[in-house]
Parts: structure tokens; sequence; C-alpha cells
């Protein structure tokens, strides 16, 4: 009884907050005490000798407990400490990433698509002799890169919340969709827009919204550079839980070397998993491409299992 008693409260002393084990091993000291004095009333020293020993190696046993559990508790609090300290190097270190990249965009890119931008709006004035057709095309750049102006200063808004650029314009969402299709259709290539479902647009949240426009964006844009003369079809159907998209352009009428990174995929396939969705994209079976993603209506964790 002894060796079990001892053993029992070491493990609760290890395994329980140390009130409990003391409230414990004093329940066990007072009922032993009882019981010797009821069993001996006249000779109790054989049993108190034995109740001596039981209560100092018992004692002994729990103070050993507490203190091991103690420095446990100290040592994983001090890891918790450590990796929270870990974690805000790291916050430090992104945002001094996004700071730099945001000022990278800045300093590059806004400056290049300023200067397409002034040439294209101003190229009816320097070049009198161009015709119609060619005056349409510039002003499709011009306009084309005046809204990428306008979604980087957006951009730029994320990378540096105290940036207020990032509230000049609203985020495009699926109602920019076929404007977006019309635009690619503007460029030369043959896109077909087709939506529906029995979901409710409204119901869309802003995130999973730029997420589809971007995806569609994404798959446009590479048809565009790898595929011009293919033909795009682009599906969005909104079901009641989930917002499906299929683009796929048929083969390229003619094959050419691409230096492609298949970056833009990868940032596809983020944007999905970042909302709790899916993304697959490859070819298919006639040479094509396709891009299939299902999106949670209302973001990260609500997507039916499929």
């Amino acid at each position: 009884m002894l060796i079990t008693h001892t053993l029992l409260v070491f493990v609760v002393a290890l395994r329980a907050r140390w009130p409990f084990a003391v409230g414990g091993w004093a329940a066990a000291v007072v009922t032993s005490t009882a019981a010797v004095v009821a069993t001996h009333p006249e000779d109790t020293d054989a049993a108190s000798q034995n109740l001596v020993i039981f209560v100092s190696i018992s004692g002994g046993a729990l103070v050993l407990a507490i203190v091991l559990g103690q420095w446990r508790e100290i040592r994983d609090q001090l890891l918790r400490e450590r990796q929270a300290s870990a974690e805000e190097v790291s916050r430090r270190l992104l945002a001094e990433d996004r700071a730099r990249i945001a000022r990278e965009l800045h300093d590059v890119v806004a400056h290049s698509m300023s200067l397409i931008n002034i040439q294209a709006s101003t190229a009816r004035y320097r070049n009198p002799s161009l015709n119609e057709g060619a005056i349409e095309e510039f002003e499709e750049i011009a306009t084309s890169s005046r809204q990428a102006l306008s979604e980087m200063r957006s951009l730029l808004g994320v990378l540096r919340p105290d940036d207020a650029a990032g509230e000049l314009a609203p985020q495009p969402g699926l109602g920019d969709i076929p404007e977006l299709v019309a635009q690619a259709q503007r460029a030369g290539l043959r896109v077909t827009l087709t939506t529906g479902g029995p979901g409710d647009a409204a119901e869309v949240s802003e995130v999973v919204a730029l997420t589809a426009y971007r995806v569609v964006q994404e798959a446009l844009t590479n048809a565009v550079r790898h595929a011009a003369a293919s033909t795009v079809t682009v599906v969005c159907l909104l079901e009641d839980d989930v917002l499906r998209l299929d683009i796929r352009n048929t083969p390229a009428v003619s094959a050419r070397p691409t230096s492609g990174t298949r970056l833009g995929l990868v940032g596809m396939r983020e944007r999905a998993i970042g909302v709790g969705g899916t993304l697959e994209a490859g070819e298919t079976p006639d040479g094509g491409f396709a891009v299939r993603a299902v999106l949670p209506i209302r973001g990260a964790g609500t997507r039916a299992d499929q």
C-alpha cells in the first residue's frame, strides 16, 4: 500500500495541478492516522513507525513531483515565449519585405505603366497620320494601363496599410468579369462567357469575388499570351454554397516556345486555397488548356465537401 500510494501521489502531482496532489496526499495521511488510532487504541508504536515512514516517503515523492511539474511548466512557458518572440520577428521581417516590395512596385512598375499610359494617350496627337483603327488600339492600351495603375494603387494599399491610395477605388468582383471578357474580345481573343446557377451573387464575399475575378483575369491573360488564336470559354456557375469557374481554350493554331514561369498558375492556386477553395490547371485531352476552380461563396471554412 505504501509503494502503491507513493507512486499514485507522484503521478497525480506530475499530471495535475499541485493543490489536487497535496489534497490527495493530506487526505491519505489523515485517513491513515485515523485508522492507526482506531485499530491500535492502546499500543500504537509499531503502527506509528509505519505511519511516519509512509508520510515521509510519500511526502518526499510529492515534493519531488511538484518540483518536476513546476520545472516542466516553466520550461513550456519559456518555449512558448520563444515561439511568440520568433513569430513576432517573422511578422516584422514580413512587414519590412512587404514595404520593400511596395517601394519597388511604385518605383518600377508605376513608372513604366505611367509612361505606357502617357504614350498611348498622346499617340493620336503626336502622330496625326494614324487611322481610326490605330487610334482605337491606342485608346484600348491607355484604358488598360489606367486600370492597371488603379489596381496597383489598391495593391500598394494592401502592402502598405498606412497608404490611403488603396481606398481610391473599389476592388473588382463578379460584376466586373463581363467587362474583363469584353476587353479580351476587343484585344482580338474569341471569348464566350456563360453565367448562371441557383446561387445569389449578393451572398458572395468580397474576397471570394476578387479571387474569382483574378482567376479569370490570369486565365485570359495566359490565353492571350500562349494561345492568341484559340477560342476561350469562360463558365461561371454560382451554386448554393460554392462558385465554380471553368476557363478553357482550344489548342493554339501554331505552337511556339514560351518563356513562362508558371508563377501565374501558382498565384491563382494560392488565391483559391487562401479562401478555402481548390484550383486545378492543366492540358485538356484535345491539346488545349483548362483552369477549374471551386470557391466557397463566403470564404474559408464554408466550402462543402466535394
